[in-house]
């Protein structure tokens, strides 16, 4: 099996740019894998001493079969810098694992990209692979199947599936075509903030190929367990997070959890669509008393039994 390519994105923070590829350099599978970094340049005189910071940090990088630094000469911004990059890397090597600065991988999130990417290339339904689940289920299976690409923070892809990705201008652009269905489909009853998102300029890069992925009625693959964790959540581009309660419901540490099982038969988890349409994992509730309470009696209804 021929590994994939890292892709990794990097602006101006240094801290966590330097425990991400800690991180990811004590994976299993990163002697053995070829490294490409973006590093996006600088706005202004203040942002451009970070990048050079860290663009003096990255030639230091070891413990990878290759390492590449690609120094961006202007800022190109998130949006350009990762569709510029994907697209060159993807068209190069047929696949790509994707990274953002702020992400902190498992020691096996390497293999279970590869391990996936090589499993379910010939089936062309299967879009997206990621490395944090929308919320955790209950289930005797490594990885579930879902019809919502909502995170970015650690993903994989083929070049057949990306060639289907569409950047959006504008909100009229990203919504033609659709009905009151789809927007329904793709808010999850306001858990996914899509159509929000579109009012945004730029519209976020993740936010387009989630539609591109809808459009075509694509599946995406989850971990039933975080095998990623986003360190960036207060100070990121486009997501600053919130708290209820006193915790951001997507700030979960990742585990150390090997996928050893791929399934065959590839079919949309029902309880992850249940909830994700009945709007039962937002606000937090999954990281809540009251949320652990309706998942409990949603189980026991569908089920007989807790």
């Amino acid at each position: 099996m021929s590994l994939a390519p890292i892709v990794l994105f990097v602006y101006n923070r240094v801290e966590v740019t330097k425990r991400t590829l800690t991180c990811l350099k004590a994976n299993k599978l990163a002697q053995d894998s070829d490294l490409y970094i973006y590093s996006d340049g600088g706005k202004d005189e203040i942002s451009w001493k970070s990048v050079n910071c860290i663009r003096e940090y990255l030639k230091t990088i070891t413990g990878f079969k290759s390492v590449t630094i690609i120094e961006r000469e202007i800022n190109y911004y998130l949006e350009r810098n990762i569709i510029d990059g994907v697209t060159n890397i993807i068209n190069r090597y047929g696949k790509v694992i994707v990274l953002e600065d702020d992400v902190l991988t498992n020691p096996y999130y390497l293999q279970y990209m590869n391990d996936a990417l090589s499993f379910y290339e010939s089936d062309k339904r299967i879009k997206h692979i990621s490395s944090i689940p929308h919320f955790d289920v209950k289930t005797n299976k490594d990885i579930i199947f879902t019809s919502l690409m909502e995170c970015g923070w650690g993903w994989s892809t083929w070049k057949d599936r990306w060639s289907d990705f569409e950047y959006y201008t504008d909100k009229q652009d990203a919504l033609r075509g659709l009905t009151n269905k789809d927007f329904s489909n793709l808010e999850y009853g306001g858990r996914f903030a899509c159509l929000r998102s579109l009012d945004k300029k730029p519209i976020p890069w993740d936010i387009c190929w989630a539609l591109s992925i809808y459009r075509r009625g694509g599946i995406c693959i989850e971990p039933v367990v975080p095998l990623s964790q986003n360190i960036g959540l207060y100070n990121g581009t486009h997501y600053k997070g919130y708290r209820l309660l006193g915790k951001d419901p997507y700030d979960r540490p990742y585990k150390t959890f090997k996928v050893k099982k791929f399934p065959t038969e590839v079919k949309v988890n029902e309880e992850m669509e249940y909830f994700l349409f009945h709007e039962f994992n937002g606000f937090g509730m999954k990281y809540n008393w009251l949320g652990q309470l309706v998942r409990i009696v949603y189980r026991f209804f569908k089920n007989g039994k807790i």
